[in-house]
């Protein structure tokens, strides 16, 4: 245990970083509202229009519903399915990784760690999703389209320590859902830090070892617990993550 309370990796054993990819490595949610507002554009439905588009997105449910709702509010041709088809098909394209993503990575890497990828979606456009040299950084990737099976289920957690060669003890997961990462992770017997977008921790959620508020406070508390690094936590000028009781 470290000075600040932060427990350091066994230096004989290689940790392992699990990331999630939408809206924790990748602005997924932005791609989203971007396209819903070339879509207005292109439709010529005005601000208006725009507001629509957003609700529907924000509402709970099936996504065939709200595209529904779209071609019966504004008298589009296209059938709902036809709709949604083309609306995820424009998507990969207009995802951009976060400003520095590659870097924090990197740098976990020449730090000692085993770096995977857990995502739910198909791969060829999960893949899409990645600049290359992100894509390169990962020592094990899973899909839950190749794998069949999807997070929460441990399972697929299971399979990348398996082929990472790691054991749960030496394994973090880094995401920002509640149920699909922290929940699957903790089921799997692994340690997990939320990335919360400043979102607050509901009472009846699973309960993350630690909270950051985006993948770079993530990064730095992984960095401390680095093999080799014996003073705890890099330290931030601002927004530390929070540990959990």
């Amino acid at each position: 245990m470290t000075a600040n309370g932060v427990s350091s990796m066994d230096h004989d054993v290689k940790p392992l970083a699990i990331f999630d990819l939408d809206d924790t490595l990748v602005d997924y949610t932005g791609a989203i509202l971007v396209s819903l507002d070339m879509f207005a554009t292109e439709r010529s439905l005005g601000e208006e229009g725009r507001a629509f588009l957003r609700a529907e997105h924000a509402r709970p449910g099936d996504p065939r519903d709200s595209w529904l709702s779209i071609a019966q509010r504004f008298n589009l041709e296209e059938t709902p399915e036809d709709l949604l088809d083309a609306f995820m098909a424009s998507l990969p394209a207009r995802v951009k990784s976060y400003d520095g993503v590659t870097e924090g990575l990197a740098r976990l890497k020449s730090l000692g760690w085993k770096i995977a990828l857990i995502t739910n979606g198909e791969e060829v456009a999960q893949c899409a999703k990645m600049p290359a040299e992100l894509r390169a950084l990962f020592d094990v990737a899973c899909f839950s389209e190749t794998e069949k099976i999807s997070k929460p289920d441990p399972a697929i957690f299971h399979a990348v320590l398996q082929r990472a060669q790691a054991t749960p003890e030496t394994c973090w997961m880094v995401g920002d859902s509640l149920e699909n990462d922290v929940g699957g992770a903790v089921a799997a017997g692994l340690r997990a830090i939320w990335v919360s977008g400043d979102q607050q921790l509901p009472d009846d959620a699973a309960r993350p070892q630690y909270v950051a508020r985006d993948v770079f406070e993530a990064f730095r508390l992984l960095e401390s617990m680095s093999p080799g690094v014996g003073d705890g936590r890099t330290q931030s000028s601002h927004h530390s993550p929070r540990k959990q009781a």
